[in-house]
C-alpha cells in the first residue's frame, strides 16, 4: 500500500512542476484520505471473501453429503478446519471479523458475505472515497492527464457498481 501513496506523491509533485495546480491538488487530496489505498483494500477483502464462501461452500457441501451433522454444526466445523488452517489467531482484523461473524450466526452462512461487505463499505466510508477517485480522474482527464493508477481504480470503482447492480 505505500507504494500507491509514494506513486501519487510523485504524481502530484510532477503536477507541481507542471503549473497543474488544481490537479496537484486533488491527488494531495486522494493521499490525506488515503482514498485509493482505501479502495484497494476493499477490493482486496472483496476477492478475499468471495473465494472463502466459495471455499466454504465447496467444505459444507462436501460435509453434508457424508454426515448427518446439523447444518450449524458443518457451518462450524468447517469454520474451524479454515482458521486452523490460517492460523486464525495471527490473521488480520476483517479476516478475523468474517470469521466471528460466520461463528455467531451460522445459519446465515449463505448472506453473511455481501452483509459483511456492506458493513466494512460503511464502516470505511468507502462511498466518499469512489467520489474522490472520481472526481480526481475526471479533474485529470479534463486537463489531458493520464494515470495508470487512477485508470486502474476507477475500473475497480466500476466492477464494483456493476456487483451492486447483482
Amino acid at each position: 500500500m505505500d507504494s500507491i501513496s509514494e506513486h501519487l506523491a510523485q504524481l502530484s509533485d510532477g503536477l507541481d512542476k507542471a503549473g497543474q495546480t488544481k490537479c496537484a491538488d486533488i491527488v494531495d487530496n486522494l493521499i490525506q484520505n488515503k482514498s485509493v489505498v482505501k479502495l484497494a483494500q476493499y477490493v482486496g477483502v472483496i476477492g478475499y471473501v468471495l473465494k472463502q464462501n466459495r471455499a466454504m461452500g465447496n467444505c459444507i457441501r462436501k460435509k453434508r453429503a457424508s454426515s448427518t451433522s446439523s447444518m450449524q454444526e458443518v457451518v462450524l466445523d468447517c469454520l474451524k478446519e479454515y482458521q486452523d488452517g490460517q492460523e486464525y489467531g495471527n490473521d488480520n482484523e476483517w479476516t478475523k471479523k468474517y470469521a466471528q461473524i460466520i461463528q455467531q450466526i451460522p445459519e446465515k452462512f449463505e448472506t453473511l458475505g455481501p452483509e459483511f461487505l456492506n458493513i466494512l463499505s460503511e464502516e470505511n466510508q468507502i462511498d466518499s472515497h469512489i467520489d474522490n477517485i472520481k472526481k480526481a480522474h475526471f479533474l485529470l482527464k479534463e486537463n489531458n492527464i493520464n494515470d495508470d493508477l487512477i485508470e486502474s481504480a476507477i475500473k475497480d470503482i466500476k466492477k464494483l457498481e456493476n456487483r451492486k447492480k447483482e
